[in-house]
């Protein structure tokens, strides 16, 4: 893994660059610069245990930057003044050029720069301080450990590192009654920025352990010499900041970040379970973690862990997919099994309906005339005879042709049907049609062919488009006032044939169009015209088969024109 790859788990390094360090001019005195740095001028140390922590108040700042004319000549930090306390030096008319650091370690701000640069610059000249300065040599900012640690969030590696793989073991700790001129000491002795204040253990049988009480740090060392205090004199245990915050050594590394960033602290003690002094993390602790070779190590157990559940997820998920496609096949069997049974059952309920209705009444006129001319008593003409014949004719037709229109549907809806095409000349099978239908009807409506071609021989399934076509002419003429014309035209395009028929009879009503082909739906405007309400349905059903199309545009009162497309080379 690259340091690139390994930057992309650390935030930016413009996120990490306080923008407003303190600068100071050359020449300020140096009692001026500790009264900024503790931003607590002419007030009070308020470090006793009823003391609120105030998120409005300025946090004090642990270096500034000393510039002449714009340019950055040295560095003063609250470990610089607490070794000037620990010597003793008198610093009162001092001023800020005479104890500043310099030469300053900086970092020139460029594309290829990341968090990881000024980290390496930290470990590598042991500094908490780095002043950040663009290629002119201005200065942008200045990125320390408390400004790191702001930038950090929960999201970055500190959530899969404890306290305990980070934090400091070896602690320099001091009873409360010391004072604090003594702490300081020990802090240059030590290079360290605190001391734990502890007491032994109150019980007789615990004395080894040590408990923690209080802390000191620079920025308290930073304040008591803005309040012009007696370090000689004053001891710990009356200024020490109290109560403590402090973490197990198996919590996460990032609830003590959390801890820091809440309570603007850089250091947590770290007890045991009863509360015994184990150690001690600070924000240079935390910095640790991002240790390139650590960074390497983790973000490979993590890749190897992202990946295993990867493929466990997505072997579950590839079962998960197999059981829903399998629940959906079933589920959508059922459904289709369940909408045949309906409409087998609706089928069955409009079959008794009609053979109680449609059939009886046909069925009633036969037997009528039959007894009629059965009676021997009963002299009757022979046009009466001729009559009572010509009933029976009309009915035997009735009920054949209705008992016809069955068989066709239930062939048609169960899918038995099968296509028998032949060659056929479609313009002579229209006229032959067209002749049919108006001996039939006693040329009650006349039919007015026409055809974009003289002659046209193609494959098709002859009986059934014979079907489509009677049902269709045989309705515009049915419902059609007698004297009118019904326009009926063949056009043959590029890759479909196309069959119009066009009435001027009554008309459908807008409502009835979605259902005008279902089986035995009769229009709303249709009950004193003769009917089963199969042909339409009988014809969508051939149309379909045929993988044709069929269109309807009607409007009462103006008449209907139905238009059936059927391709060409689907029937050859």
């Amino acid at each position: 893994m690259q340091l690139e790859s390994l930057s992309a788990y650390l935030p930016s390094l413009d996120t990490t660059i306080d923008p407003n360090p303190i600068l100071i001019a050359r020449g300020t005195p140096l009692l001026q610069v500790i009264a900024l740095m503790s931003q607590v001028p002419n007030q009070q140390c308020l470090l006793s245990p009823s003391s609120e922590f105030d998120p409005t108040l300025p946090e004090p700042t642990s270096a500034v930057l000393v510039v002449e004319r714009s340019r950055l000549i040295g560095i003063f930090t609250e470990h610089d003044l607490v070794k000037l306390t620990a010597a003793q030096t008198n610093w009162r008319g001092l001023l800020i050029e005479e104890v500043m650091s310099q030469p300053v370690m900086t970092l020139t701000q460029t594309p290829e720069q990341s968090l990881l640069t000024a980290l390496s610059i930290f470990r590598e000249y042991h500094i908490r301080h780095l002043p950040v300065l663009d290629e002119q040599g201005n200065i942008l900012g200045l990125i320390s450990s408390g400004s790191i640690r702001k930038a950090l969030q929960p999201l970055n590696l500190l959530k899969w590192k404890q306290i305990k793989d980070v934090m400091s073991y070896e602690v320099v700790s001091a009873p409360a009654s010391s004072t604090v001129l003594e702490l300081t000491q020990q802090m240059i002795q030590y290079q360290i920025s605190s001391v734990v204040l502890t007491q032994t253990g109150l019980e007789p049988a615990d004395p080894a352990h040590l408990y923690p009480v209080g802390m000191i740090t620079e920025r308290d060392i930073v304040q008591y010499q803005a309040l012009e205090l007696d370090l000689t004199e004053l001891t710990a245990e009356s200024v020490m900041s109290t109560p403590l915050f402090s973490v197990h050594p198996s919590d996460p590394l990032l609830t003590a970040q959390q801890l820091m960033q809440q309570h603007r602290i850089r250091r947590l003690v770290v007890t045991g379970r009863q509360g015994e002094l184990k150690g001690i993390v600070t924000q240079g602790n935390l910095l640790r973690v991002f240790d390139p070779l650590e960074m390497y190590e983790l973000l490979e157990f993590l890749h190897q862990t992202v990946e295993r559940r990867t493929n466990e997820l997505s072997q579950t998920n590839q079962k998960l997919q197999a059981e829903i496609i399998e629940r959906e096949l079933i589920a959508t069997q059922l459904r289709e099994t369940l909408a045949k049974e309906q409409e087998l059952n609706q089928f069955r309920a409009y079959i008794a309906a009609m053979a109680s209705h449609d059939l009886r009444l046909p069925l009633t006129n036969i037997s009528l005339a039959a007894q009629l001319l059965q009676q021997k008593d009963l002299t009757l003409s022979p046009s009466k005879q001729e009559e009572y014949l010509d009933r029976i004719r009309s009915s035997v037709k009735q009920m054949n042709q209705l008992l016809n229109d069955i068989l066709a549907i239930s062939e048609l809806e169960s899918g038995q049907m099968t296509l028998q095409p032949t060659t056929v000349e479609l313009v002579q099978l229209c006229q032959e049609i067209m002749a049919e239908l108006q001996l039939a009807t006693q040329s009650k409506c006349a039919i007015q062919f026409s055809s974009s071609i003289p002659a046209y021989a193609t494959e098709v399934d002859e009986k059934v488009l014979r079907q489509v076509l009677v049902n269709l002419l045989s309705n515009a003429i049915k419902y059609s006032p007698a004297n009118t014309t019904v326009t009926f035209e063949l056009l043959v395009a590029a890759d479909h044939l196309i069959f119009r028929i066009q009435d001027q009879g009554i008309g459908i009503p807008a409502a009835d169009h979605q259902k005008l082909f279902k089986p035995f739906f009769r229009a709303s405007n249709v009950s004193h015209f003769e009917g089963t309400g199969l042909g339409l349905a009988i014809v969508k059903h051939c149309v379909e088969a045929c993988q044709g199309a069929i269109e309807l545009s009607s409007h009462v009162g103006s008449g209907s024109m139905v238009t059936v497309r059927l391709p060409i080379s689907l029937n050859k």
